[in-house]
């Protein structure tokens, strides 16, 4: 069963349930999106879910974004997080991008993690590949559930909220690269980028900089080639 939206906005409107225990993931995500866009210089950007947004601050200095989100404590944090000199290059919308009419097309549209959480991944897919104009780009991040290892971690996670006594209020949308990938191609995309990072799981227990250290070295080289979590660059054809 595909999550609903008001499980999700109510999960994510808890900072204690994502900002706390993912500033590491968040930070690795920024990182690996600006080396996957490179310098961006006049775009329109559309950042779906964007937390906190960190990931698309990092490019208001020369570049038009919108922070799109379910959340309104997410969105109010990315409003306090942007700059005060750079907000008039800032919009806020508090909203699900699958029924809102953004009225226009975007130059690049980021959707970190939103696959999971969405009622339907592939209408999710259709209508963030609708946003991208014509030589555009969409960059999407997964758990790839293809991989065994994912699968384990999954397993791992749903046992320690278990434990904790914190249960996630609804199940995850399980997304597997091939198939992703399928429904960007038959919407007219082809793949220009892959990064893999590793599930940080357990490894959160070492503290908010040994685990970014851990995240990012996990992105390098031969460490990312095992990794369960995944960045796809998207161009329109």
């Amino acid at each position: 069963m595909s999550p609903s939206e008001e499980p999700v906005r109510t999960f994510f409107n808890n900072p204690r349930n994502y900002l706390q225990p993912s500033s590491a993931t968040i930070a690795v995500r920024a990182q690996l999106t600006r080396e996957l866009l490179g310098e961006l210089n006049g775009c329109s950007i559309l950042d779906v879910g964007c937390g906190n947004g960190a990931v698309s601050i990092q490019f208001l200095g020369s570049n038009h974004v919108v922070f799109s989100d379910l959340s309104p404590v997410m969105l109010a944090e990315a409003r306090r997080l942007t700059p005060v000199e750079l907000q008039t290059r800032a919009e806020f919308m508090c909203t699900n991008f699958l029924e809102h009419d953004f009225g226009r097309q975007f130059d690049i549209v980021i959707g970190l993690g939103i696959l999971a959480h969405v009622a339907d991944t592939w209408r999710a897919i259709d209508t963030l590949g609708r946003l991208v104009r014509p030589g555009g780009s969409c960059l999407i991040q997964f758990t790839d559930m293809d991989l065994l290892m994912s699968r384990i971690g999954e397993s791992y996670s749903h046992l320690r909220n278990w434990v904790n006594g914190t249960p996630r209020p609804y199940v995850l949308n399980s997304i597997g690269m091939s198939k992703v990938v399928e429904k960007f191609t038959d919407a007219g995309f082809s793949l220009a980028a892959t990064r893999r990072y590793w599930r940080i799981g357990p490894f959160r227990l070492l503290g908010s900089n040994l685990c970014h250290k851990f995240l990012t070295a996990s992105s390098r080289g031969l460490l990312q080639k095992s990794g369960t979590e995944t960045l796809l660059l998207l161009t329109r054809t």
